[in-house]
């Protein structure tokens, strides 16, 4: 593969905004280790995943095949190992930009910022897109086009570097950035603005302020009746102890139920116009791949999981043993951490069929962001 712009996914958050335009776009995908996830929930399917492999679900590292690359070294950064194979798969790719890598954890954050300067002569151009802004290492010089009064911040990579600048409002004459001050929260005057020294640095632009992101609120539902020649699966998980469900596919109502409140948050219908019980293709089918395809097209529509929250009520199985297990299994599936997914059980006091144990059945409610 030669040639194009490599995007680089790191399991911090995922991506939005311009990131998301970015790893859009990207002519190949990289994803570190377990942000296969953060990659799906964007739309993407990663061309390699890169890594030990501790992240992934043994059922997605098996669906892979070649396309996962094994890096056992536990002691090595996983942003530092997708670099490395990017630079032997790609050594002709225009530029590397890794997104995914804020989140919750700064001290990460600002690691991997002055990771990329490690391997910005590999490359023609280095950057990492967060879902707030835009770091760019600049090796010696470098011109960026801008409108008049953005925000800007440079900084070194190393002491004693001095800098100096075009277009600022405040000029970088020869001042020493040893000082982390001495080069943020400046702004341009121009429509471009140009820095340099003689080391590399680091120029970190906040994207444009939007309004206040949309939000989206769906709700979905699902019963089944039992079944006692099945076995039961509830959010992508086997569940013993108890029968499973009747269904045209394997009967995951729990799954069903996310699918709906997702479809109903992006006003794309519900679960049975996308996958019809009438259509044999759907016969027994993984329920677990139907939420991947459906996190997929919500991406398209330019929406990602913000959060859901779903309970299950029902006389048996008892649920809160399996509740760790399912919480992991649909945050990998929807490409969110797994304090953005609930999963409670209740039973319904012995009322009507569900009560009676006849079935089951799944209230849930989903948010999605833009």
């Amino acid at each position: 593969m030669s040639g194009g712009v490599i995007a680089i996914v790191a399991n911090g958050e995922t991506p939005s905004g311009r990131a998301r335009e970015i790893l859009a776009s990207a002519r190949v995908v990289v994803a570190c280790d377990g942000a296969l996830s953060r990659a799906r929930a964007c739309g993407r399917e990663p061309n390699f995943v890169v890594g030990d492999g501790d992240s992934i679900p043994l059922q997605d590292r098996a669906a892979l095949a070649g396309r996962f690359v094994h890096v056992a070294e536990q002691d090595t950064n996983d942003l530092a190992k997708a670099f490395r194979f990017a630079r032997t798969a790609c050594p002709d790719a225009e530029s590397v930009v890794v997104v995914g890598a804020g989140g919750g954890r700064e001290d990460h954050l600002i690691g991997n910022v002055f990771r990329l300067v490690g391997f910005a002569d590999e490359f023609p151009e280095v950057s990492m897109a967060t879902n707030a802004g835009l770091f760019v290492v600049v090796p010696a010089r470098r011109e960026f086009a801008c409108r008049p009064g953005e925000a800007v911040s440079v900084f070194a990579s190393r002491p004693g570097l001095r800098a100096v600048s075009e277009g600022l409002e405040w000029p970088l004459d020869g001042v020493d950035l040893s000082s982390p001050a001495s080069g943020t929260l400046n702004r341009t005057t121009g429509t471009s603005f140009t820095v340099a020294a003689d080391g590399p640095l680091v120029v970190y632009r906040p994207w444009p302020r939007k309004e206040s992101a949309p939000m989206r609120v769906g709700f979905g539902y699902d019963s089944h009746r039992f079944d006692e020649s099945r076995a039961l699966r509830l959010g992508g998980v086997d569940v013993p102890d108890a029968p499973g469900l009747a269904a045209h596919s394997d009967g995951d109502a729990l799954i069903h139920a996310v699918i709906d409140a997702l479809l109903g948050a992006a006003a794309l219908g519900d679960i049975g116009s996308h996958f019809p019980d009438s259509d044999p293709k759907w016969k027994d089918a993984d329920s677990a791949e139907l939420l991947k395809a459906v996190v997929a097209e919500i991406a398209l529509a330019g929406w990602r999981v913000g959060n859901v929250d779903a309970t299950v009520i029902c006389e048996r199985p008892k649920l809160l043993p399996h509740v760790p297990a399912i919480r992991a299994r649909l945050a990998s599936l929807l490409g969110v951490e797994v304090g953005r997914v609930s999963v409670k059980g209740k039973t319904n006091e012995r009322m009507d069929d569900v009560g009676r144990g006849v079935g089951l059945e799944v209230h849930c409610v989903a948010t999605l962001e833009s």
